[in-house]
């Protein structure tokens, strides 16, 4: 989907992330998912030189670190700057959406319980991302 490059799944819900793996699997996407369970471990993981990821999918309400904490700190961070962060979450608050969008989110998206819709969400990622060209190579 990136470059090949693994995706760093930042979200505490076991459930959300075996949805997003089954999803990845029923569309043939090969990127490697790495999971964090919040914020902190996420920094941590994107701070580390053991992966070079190439996109971050973020859920704003977690423990220890919320999402938008975590977008704080990653804004702070300019070797980690170019790395594309879309947002994966169940808020469909207005204030959530524009704050992300402040922080320079590539995207917002609601998670939907329908296994369907949810696989279309994360169709049109397979489908940006294939043509988006990243900043560096």
């Amino acid at each position: 989907m990136v470059n090949n490059k693994p995706i760093l799944l930042i979200e505490d819900d076991e459930i959300d992330v075996m949805s997003l793996k089954k999803a990845f699997q029923k569309l043939d996407i090969a990127n490697e998912i790495v999971h964090a369970n919040n914020g902190e471990k996420g920094l941590e993981l994107l701070k580390s030189s053991e992966y070079e990821f190439g996109l971050v999918i973020l859920d704003l309400n977690m423990p220890i670190m919320n999402g938008m904490e975590c977008l704080d700190e990653l804004n702070k961070q300019p070797e980690l700057k170019m790395v594309p962060i879309i947002v994966l979450s169940t808020s469909n608050n207005i204030n959530d959406r524009m704050m992300a969008y402040e922080r320079k989110v590539a995207g917002y998206f609601i998670k939907s319980m329908d296994f369907k819709e949810f696989l279309s969400i994360v169709e049109s990622w397979k489908n940006y991302w294939g043509y988006s060209l990243p900043p560096v190579e």
